[in-house]
């Protein structure tokens, strides 16, 4: 019995993607040496991805990334038969929503081989507490000295603006808000005063004028990788997030006692879309812009 996960998207999603593999296999009482991670089509979509995940994936050692794996689930996952069946389908249970999600977890079958195939963006569908604060201090231990060095003993703000493909796409821009600067401006008169603000950006001449702006520090100065960023980003004291799954993930991770988490309210073109979103979290301070 295996959990295998078609990826896609970029480091937010490909989170999202992994957790519900981890949440689904502790509901069937399955090791992590069970769910395969497929890697094959991440540079097949529109918006063309590496693996981003590595670094997290490596803290649950037994898990399977790019396994050979066996025909009738390479193929399932190849042509998307869970986007198109979305049952099960003999010893197969496909799945791409969270419904079937929530049928594969409280009705276990033993004798069944999960496919995942979907972004299962539910935060009921995510690591279990103790994971998470795990995975959370093994991350932050790993870059305790590019945290150490950057935050020097302050309190910190992240804040994360996305631009990138929410630019330059066209499927992308049709889906989500481009978040004016004015929501971060509102966001940074709501978080404690005295505070350090790092600012993450995709889009390098944003990020150095908005820190100048607000007397902040460009990240971008420090020329990082994409871990190194994530895990800087998480270990702030304070968020303030874009409409994003990579800062929603890093605030979510580095979630702490006292700390605020500030998100637009409005992440989507589709007005009922944002106000059904199940990624606002109760403790999120919400700003509509």
């Amino acid at each position: 019995m295996d959990i295998a996960v078609r990826l896609a998207g970029g480091l937010g999603n490909q989170l999202f993607q992994f957790a519900a593999a981890v949440c689904l296999a502790k509901h069937n009482n399955l090791g992590f040496s069970n769910i395969l991670l497929d890697t094959r089509f991440l540079s097949s979509y529109e918006s063309k991805h590496n693996f981003d995940i590595g670094f997290v994936t490596k803290c649950f050692q037994s898990v399977q990334v790019s396994p050979k794996l066996p025909l009738l689930i390479s193929m399932a996952s190849r042509f998307r038969l869970a986007k198109f069946v979305n049952m099960k389908l003999g010893s197969f249970e496909l799945i791409s929503d969270v419904t079937h999600f929530d049928s594969a977890c409280s009705n276990v079958k033993l004798s069944s081989t999960f496919i995942l195939d979907g972004y299962f963006q539910y935060p009921k569908i995510l690591f279990f507490e103790e994971e998470r604060t795990w995975l959370r201090d093994t991350l932050l231990e790993k870059h305790h000295l590019l945290i150490d060095q950057v935050k020097n003993k302050s309190s910190t703000i992240g804040i994360h603006i996305r631009r990138g493909d929410y630019i330059t796409s066209k499927s992308a821009s049709k889906i989500f808000r481009n978040i004016s600067l004015k929501y971060y401006n509102t966001a940074l008169s709501m978080v404690s005063d005295g505070s350090k603000i790092l600012v993450f950006s995709d889009d390098s001449e944003l990020s150095a004028s908005f820190a100048l702006e607000v007397g902040g520090f460009d990240i971008r100065k420090l020329s990082l990788t994409l871990e190194q960023e994530f895990c800087l980003l998480m270990s702030c004291d304070h968020h303030i997030i874009a409409n994003s799954t990579f800062s929603w993930w890093a605030a979510y991770l580095g979630n702490k006692p006292g700390g605020q988490v500030i998100s637009p309210q409005n992440w989507y073109q589709d007005q009922l879309r944002s106000q059904t979103n199940p990624l606002l979290l109760p403790h999120f301070q919400l700003i509509d812009v």
